[in-house]
């Protein structure tokens, strides 16, 4: 995420970025989406690059692609935060992706195995997360 959904951000926001977020009038709605989208590009070309090198089990796209969604969406609004001032973003993101990534992309490997949603909710429940 940071890698190329931050650095195209910053490119796609300074160009296009006349529209402020209302919650931090340093940000634009144009580098937020580009952070997402390119997030999601880089999240999903190194997912295939580390499932063809062997390092995890390979799942199909269209199961992993709506998980990859939801951790490129969590760090895209952490970014979009005006917290930079007091947690620099260069460890509040990558902290966030590491903890959704957790969470969700086991549930991408039950649903590329055939887990119904209902089993996803019932291992979800079994997680020490509050």
């Amino acid at each position: 995420m940071m890698c190329g959904g931050d650095g195209f951000a910053d490119i796609i926001g300074r160009r296009f970025g006349s529209v402020k977020l209302p919650w931090n009038s340093s940000k634009s709605w144009a580098g937020t989406a580009a952070m997402f989208l390119a997030g999601m590009v880089m999240a999903s070309g190194f997912f295939g690059l580390f499932c063809g090198m062997g390092y995890f089990e390979c799942f199909h796209l269209q199961y992993v692609l709506p998980y990859l969604a939801v951790v490129c969406g969590a760090c895209t609004v952490v970014e979009s935060l005006p917290i930079n001032h007091w947690f620099d973003d260069n460890l509040s993101v990558p902290l966030v992706a590491i903890g959704v990534s957790m969470v969700v992309l086991p549930l991408a490997a039950a649903a590329s195995a055939g887990c119904s949603l209902e089993q996803q909710q019932q291992f979800l429940q079994m997680l020490p997360l509050s």
